[in-house]
């Protein structure tokens, strides 16, 4: 089978959802962003990180077989709330999906609590 480069496409392996949990760990930071920049009425920021992370949830709903999860169908740089909407929703059930798979994600509720884990 050929990606649509028309090169090899890889061999899938059955998800991990460990890995799945680390993904979501490192791109919270964008999720986070998001919010804050629609709540700060940042348009141009806030689609900038949204199609970031279009581009990242196309990956996992392949890797993963999700349902498509469609964040940029949402955008309305006059009215953000529905992006901020969208996006809590999606994170919610990519928790969901982690989470029904066994996995706990770790959330530090200060940056003391995470320096204190990380040693």
């Amino acid at each position: 089978m050929l990606d649509n480069e028309g090169r090899p496409a890889p061999v899938k392996s059955p998800p991990g959802y460990t890995e799945l949990a680390e993904w979501y760990q490192e791109l919270k930071t964008c999720f986070s962003r998001i919010y804050y920049y629609c709540s700060n009425s940042n348009a141009d920021s806030a689609f900038r990180d949204a199609c970031n992370l279009q581009n990242e949830l196309g990956i996992i709903c392949s890797a993963y077989s999700l349902e498509t999860l469609d964040l940029l169908g949402e955008f309305d740089a006059y009215d953000l709330k529905l992006l901020a909407d969208r996006t809590l929703l999606i994170e919610e059930k990519i928790i969901e999906v982690i989470e029904s798979n066994g996995i706990t994600i770790r959330r530090y509720d200060t940056l003391e609590a995470f320096i204190v884990a990380a040693d």
